[in-house]
């Protein structure tokens, strides 16, 4: 009898397992596509000062009286481009990028213009760099921080940002370089290393990896135009990569999804105690039927007196 007890709380136990497991199967959460409501201000932050930054770059570059050449859409005035040949991106001159903070590595280190470090990461080259950035940073930045909270996601842009700066000058030479496209390079990597870090959590992995790898490919290709720099996107990636496994565990749930698991483990739990009451109600009868049984056929004692 000893010996089916324990075989029976073994078995309750390892049912038990199970159906914890397979409610966390069928929760799996899609990577991308859920509809959850929270602040993200810190990418917003971002964004709006990569805004400011080349709103303000394009008025001090003010083509069409700096420059005594042909300015493409003119009509434009101040937010006039500089002509293709020079700057394919739609965007100002290479001396308005480096006035502005664009990397030189002669400027960083022997003239110790170390100010340069802080403002590379939020320069764009162009529009067409700044809608790619934008873009981008909308899609993965904002996923990062619904999913894993602003202070994270915070750290791993600004590090990434920061660390693209410093590979970047380590590399960059003459030619003038800006690096906003290193931060966001942190968020992708950081988006690689928490897919994989949390992949027993989330479905539809391979549409995930197949976005991540677009996104990469489109900004990498980008930064092979003039005052791009893929150095810095290179560090920023693998600096993203190494905080997003550090960082990047735990992922928030919302409300909703929080009250379906609540409710699925509840339930769960629920039908095994009750198929323990069962089992421990039934033992129990059978041995009271037993010994019921036992004591009825007992033989009368016979005293003496």
């Amino acid at each position: 009898m000893e010996k089916s007890s324990a075989l029976d709380g073994d078995h309750l136990r390892f049912d038990l397992a199970d159906s914890l497991r397979l409610s966390c199967d069928s929760t799996r959460m899609p990577f991308f596509g859920r509809r959850r409501s929270g602040n993200t201000w810190v990418v917003s932050l971002f964004l709006v000062v990569q805004l400011v930054v080349f709103v303000s770059t394009m008025l001090i570059n003010d083509c069409p009286h700096r420059s005594s050449g042909y300015c493409l859409l003119r009509s434009l005035g101040r937010f006039s481009f500089q002509p293709l040949h020079e700057n394919p991106l739609l965007g100002p001159s290479a001396s308005t990028l480096v006035k502005m903070g664009a990397i030189q590595r002669f400027r960083v280190i022997p003239l110790h213009q170390r100010w340069r470090l802080l403002i590379f990461p939020w320069l764009n080259a162009g529009v067409i760099h700044l809608v790619l950035n934008l873009l981008s940073t909308l899609l993965f930045g904002i996923h990062l921080e619904q999913e894993f909270g602003p202070l994270r996601t915070g750290i791993i842009y600004l590090l990434s940002a920061f660390l693209g700066s410093v590979v970047s000058t380590l590399f960059v030479q003459n030619v003038p370089a800006v690096g906003s496209s290193g931060a966001l390079f942190g968020l992708l990597g950081a988006t690689l290393a928490g897919l994989i870090r949390n992949r027993k959590i989330y479905d539809n992995k391979l549409i995930a990896v197949v976005t991540l790898a677009s996104a990469v490919m489109a900004n990498f290709f980008i930064g092979l135009l003039p005052y791009v720099d893929n150095f810095a996107n290179i560090g920023g990636f693998l600096t993203g990569i190494l905080l997003g496994y550090a960082l990047l565990y735990n992922p928030q749930l919302s409300q909703l999804e929080r009250q379906k698991v609540f409710q699925e483990l509840w339930w769960h739990f629920s039908m095994e105690l009750m198929r323990a009451i069962i089992a421990v109600s039934a033992a129990t009868l059978i041995v009271f039927l037993l010994s019921s049984g036992a004591a009825m056929r007992r033989p009368p004692s016979v005293r003496l007196w």
